[in-house]
């Protein structure tokens, strides 16, 4: 199966904090469909090689599925998945919740679909990134 593998960086630095994640993705039609990845809903699947994400991270990649402003994967009857192939971040700076809006980036970038502005500030007592949105828990 011949692929383009398409990357997306989501990042933000405000003042002395921020963060950066970036993607690599590909959109494949599902009769094109091998078992060399693993489900995380029935349109977004990454490689096997990414196992390592654990069961929180994997949460977070299927919202940023939902961050559409037309909702869930409004996509589905494209016939399209999405395969994650590849995700790198600096560990120091890393939240899962940011694997939603790399998720997110991506789809708008590349399905057409616009994404819901969601602010991110910092709060200084939890020393954690807070993502201002119901998706978030």
């Amino acid at each position: 199966m011949a692929m383009d593998e398409i990357p997306y960086r989501y990042s933000f630095c405000k003042a002395s904090w921020g963060m950066s994640i970036e993607l690599i993705a590909t959109k494949v039609n599902k009769s094109t469909f091998n078992d060399k990845y693993i489900a995380i809903n029935e349109m977004l699947w990454i490689s096997k090689k990414l196992d390592w994400l654990s069961d929180r991270e994997r949460y977070y990649l299927d919202v940023g599925c939902k961050i559409q402003e037309g909702g869930e994967l409004t996509f589905r009857d494209k016939g399209e998945l999405i395969f994650i192939t590849n995700v790198e971040f600096n560990p120091a700076d890393y939240q899962e919740e940011g694997l939603a809006m790399v998720v997110a980036g991506w789809i708008e970038m590349n399905m057409g679909l616009r994404s819901k502005s969601i602010e991110v500030s910092f709060d200084k007592e939890s020393n954690k990134y807070v993502f201002e949105s119901s998706f978030f828990k």
